[in-house]
């Protein structure tokens, strides 16, 4: 098979805008793709860029924010006795309300407005809500001690107790990441608005 037209084929202007481009190595040169971690594949000495390379901005950033937002972890708003509350490892039917609309803001700021990606060019013109969504979703259900929390203080899995503490806070952010990793990244779930 002559992989020359196989290159061809992948550089056509339909599939690519101009900031995607394939690269030809050699043994003697060497290329740099350094526009915004392009993924890269190396295939008998002939490198292109991965159209399939899964987008990890969305998770990176919904991951991050579920732990820095978890009621009770680093800050609670608002607290038991006082307006803020940090590091208390307790938290509320409201405190998780105002966390949650944190998040929401924050998830929307950096992906729709930013539009964070990693590994992705591909991108559309239209809005992705996908990630946002299932992030806000998971982030109520997942929040540590409102539904339930895993390990619990008392007991292995302690249901509606309010209370949480690291190990909980660890276990919900691992369930956060690999149900938000396989909604986003493997079922490739996608909610496009105009």
């Amino acid at each position: 098979m002559d992989h020359s037209i196989l290159l061809k084929k992948r550089t056509h202007p339909i599939f690519y805008s101009p900031l995607q481009f394939s690269l030809h190595i050699n043994t003697h040169t060497y290329a740099f793709a350094l526009i915004n971690y392009i993924p890269l594949k190396i295939h008998r000495n002939r490198v292109w860029i991965d159209r399939n390379m899964p987008d990890w901005g969305p998770v990176f950033v919904a991951v991050t924010l579920f732990v820095l937002l978890t009621p009770g972890l680093l800050i609670q708003v608002p607290g038991r006795g006082r307006v803020v509350e940090f590091g208390t490892f307790q938290t509320s039917g409201l405190s998780v309300i105002v966390h949650t609309l944190i998040y929401f803001t924050l998830v929307c700021i950096l992906l729709l407005a930013l539009q964070i990606h990693i590994c992705n060019l591909f991108s559309t013109s239209m809005a992705d809500w996908a990630p946002v969504l299932v992030g806000v979703v998971l982030f109520v259900i997942l929040s540590p001690g409102l539904l339930f929390s895993l390990p619990g203080n008392n007991r292995t899995v302690d249901f509606g107790g309010l209370k949480t503490n690291g190990k909980a806070i660890a276990v919900h952010t691992l369930i956060f990441f690999a149900i938000y990793s396989i909604l986003i990244l493997a079922l490739n779930l996608h909610i496009y608005t105009g």
